[in-house]
């Protein structure tokens, strides 16, 4: 999941994104929100919605393996907000919780991706709220560091 949060949110962005989006239509869209899915087989679906008064989207894709549909909605949603000037954005990702229980720190993705453009990738990063340590490939791709061969395993089930 990311958030965009905005300076303002433009009426048009949710129709914009929803019109750019059509390949990948469920037929569900509301005036502030969209779900969408890859394919006929609908293996991932991905949700957008808009908090106007909040100034914020949020983009989610779930999935057995969602990184590629979440990039391509991303690539859509930012060019969608390319087309608004002026447009302030910060992307954060929210804290995944930690031991079963919410907790309520974003991560600044621009910071996230600091950590792992490193010489010596930083493969967690400590939560300043509860000051536990979270993954950071986790939150950029929905990955563990440690599930890395699990998942490899079963992209080649696939």
């Amino acid at each position: 999941m990311m958030k965009f949060s905005l300076n303002s949110v433009p009426a048009g962005i949710p129709t914009w994104f929803i019109a750019r989006s059509h390949r990948f239509t469920t037929h569900t869209h509301w005036r502030m929100g969209a779900l969408f899915a890859d394919g006929e087989e609908e293996r991932h679906l991905g949700l957008i919605e808009t908090y106007p008064h909040d100034r914020y989207l949020r983009l989610t894709v779930r999935g057995p393996v969602p990184q590629n549909f979440f990039v391509l909605l991303r690539d859509g949603l930012e060019l969608t907000l390319k087309r608004f000037p002026g447009l302030k954005i910060k992307r954060i990702m929210p804290c995944p919780g930690h031991e079963g229980k919410e907790c309520n720190h974003e991560f600044d993705f621009r910071q996230l991706e600091k950590a792992v453009e490193r010489k010596k990738p930083t493969l967690e990063i400590q939560c300043p709220e509860t000051f536990k340590n979270v993954s950071v490939p986790g939150l950029l791709f929905g990955l563990h560091w440690s599930t890395q061969s699990a998942v490899i395993t079963r992209i080649d089930d696939l």
